[in-house]
């Protein structure tokens, strides 16, 4: 079975903006204590941007309409972090008895 969708994990996501922030951090702390090509060195690898794979697999259904009910199932799941989210709703379909 395929996923219906893959996405990026926002766990994950923001992980990386914190050490990409941290890594930039650095880079300042680093201005004037070490050589300059050192220096050079640690601004360019800061310079790289965040780049967040897509780790989440999705998977939704939507079903029911002809009996009255539309059932909508959702399940995610990080295939990094393990961060996952899981549910089912049940709606009646207005004038219907069902």
């Amino acid at each position: 079975m395929s996923a219906s969708n893959w996405t990026t994990c926002p766990r994950c996501t923001a992980a990386a903006h914190a050490a990409k922030a941290a890594q930039l951090a650095a880079v300042d702390a680093a201005y004037g204590r070490v050589p300059v090509a050192e220096f050079d060195r640690l601004r360019a690898e800061a310079a790289v941007p965040v780049e967040v794979e897509y780790n989440v697999r999705e998977d939704y259904e939507f079903y029911g309409f002809s009996e009255g009910k539309v059932v909508a199932v959702y399940g995610a799941s990080c295939k990094t972090c393990g961060l996952s989210l899981e549910f089912k709703h049940e709606h009646a379909v207005p004038g219907v008895n069902g």
